[in-house]
């Protein structure tokens, strides 16, 4: 392996609809092809309630290990998403992510946000568990209460939680948990570009 190894925890990173069931102030729809490197997203709303707009799902973990929860998103009329992670009796990750200035805010635990291009960020919070299951949320708006309007929202992608302190690139799933793959880091000899001359 180029990168280390590491497992995606999220069993289905591109359905939010099935790894994120439990949703509050939101509805989760599929998306109009997006600009940029990301093409198979789905949109996030915030309702008009006043409240959290917030989705949740469930990972498996281990007591006192570092997890990083990470999720690429892109502003659709809201300029503000957030990740958390909330293990034992506390959010041990959490932060908000504003996409026009491309800055974290963190609550607990540490974040990081980087452009993909097109538009897209990929966002990632890291924190030590506290407890042997995670839930892990992802807001739309505010990490706390908000007011939505019905119709702007973010579209979001590829959603991953892995052991370690910092994330890695993107392992996609569909209906489990899923190992990166070996790198098959070779090209064939027709490609090496060999000069007779000069020798290779």
């Amino acid at each position: 392996l180029i990168e280390e190894q590491r497992s995606n925890l999220v069993t289905y990173s591109e359905d939010i609809n099935q790894s994120f069931a439990s949703q509050t102030g939101v509805s989760i729809e599929p998306a109009a092809a997006t600009q940029g490197p990301i093409s198979a997203a789905q949109r996030m709303v915030a309702d008009t309630s006043t409240g959290f707009h917030r989705a949740a799902g469930t990972a498996p973990v281990q007591n006192g290990t570092d997890y990083t929860f990470s999720c690429f998103f892109k502003a659709d009329g809201q300029d503000v998403c957030g990740l958390g992670v909330y293990t034992g009796t506390a959010f041990t990750a959490r932060a908000s992510f504003d996409l026009s200035t491309v800055q974290e805010t963190v609550s607990n635990g540490s974040a990081t946000i980087k452009s993909v291009g097109g538009g897209w960020y990929h966002c990632a919070v890291t924190g030590t568990t506290t407890g042997a299951s995670a839930t892990v949320y992802i807001y739309v708006n505010s990490l706390f209460g908000s007011t939505g309007d019905g119709t702007s929202g973010v579209y979001l992608y590829g959603a991953q939680v892995e052991a370690g302190s910092f994330p890695t690139s993107y392992i996609p799933t569909s209906g489990n948990q899923k190992t990166r793959d070996p790198d098959l880091a070779s090209i064939p000899v027709s490609a090496f570009g060999y000069n007779q001359d000069a020798g290779t």
